[in-house]
């Protein structure tokens, strides 16, 4: 008799012991869910004034490329709705969401701005932490956008060795700040949601660009996270 009710307290306890635990695990992942969440917001507003003020602009001066510069803005605004509830996103869909925001970045800015994806196809299905190169896309159109030249290159080359992926983000622009550009408090941003994502490890680092220009490379392990639905 002793033993049978010293078992079933063992057993209490390990039950206990396991919602506990349970537990700890369900608020650590509301508490990185509510971090992503913020540092979200950081980028947001900032990307919803400038696309509203430029908005404002054509409606005035273009009717018509108001009508098309809303009908990207529609698809963006949906996406970063979509994605910040989303713990992950395909490669693919960050693609096509800087393809919208170049098609409205041409209505405002009247240059020959041009993205182009570089790797295997199939990394596009890579999963990826939500709204991964809005921040970079916007640091190269405000430091590396020349009015003279009027055309900027945008690239992004993505490669994946040892469970490794690697994505190199690169513009040809002109080097602000005396030949000195970076991200300032939006590196710091990028590097806690990437470090959110891909762990400890993962890295993020910045500089000039091989043949001028501007260069950010993100690293981390691939833990086969999967893309939230949309």
């Amino acid at each position: 008799m002793i033993q049978a009710r010293i078992r079933l307290e063992n057993l209490a306890l390990q039950e206990q012991r396991g919602a506990a635990e349970r537990r700890a695990l369900e608020l650590r992942e509301m508490a990185t869910r509510a971090e992503l969440r913020a540092l979200h917001a950081q980028v947001q507003p900032h990307f919803l004034f400038n696309a509203l003020n430029a908005l404002s602009y054509l409606t005035e001066v273009d009717p018509k490329a108001a009508q098309r510069f809303t009908e990207r803005l529609a698809d963006m605004l949906r996406y970063t709705v979509q994605a910040s509830e989303r713990p992950a996103v395909l490669l693919s869909d960050e693609v096509g969401f800087v393809e919208d925001y170049l098609g409205v970045a041409r209505e405002r800015y009247e240059g020959d701005l041009r993205f182009a994806y570089h790797g295997p196809p199939e990394l596009l299905s890579a999963t990826v932490p939500p709204l991964l190169l809005q921040p970079l896309v916007e640091n190269s159109l405000k430091h590396g956008f020349s009015a003279e030249r009027r055309a900027l290159s945008l690239a992004l080359d993505a490669v994946t060795s040892d469970g490794w992926l690697t994505l190199t983000f690169t513009d040809d622009g002109c080097n602000g700040n005396h030949g000195v550009r970076g991200l300032g408090v939006g590196l710091d941003n990028l590097e806690q949601r990437i470090r959110q994502f891909g762990g400890a490890e993962a890295s993020v680092q910045s500089g000039p660009g091989g043949a001028g220009g501007f260069r950010v490379v993100m690293r981390w392990k691939q833990n086969g996270q999967a893309a939230g639905a949309a």
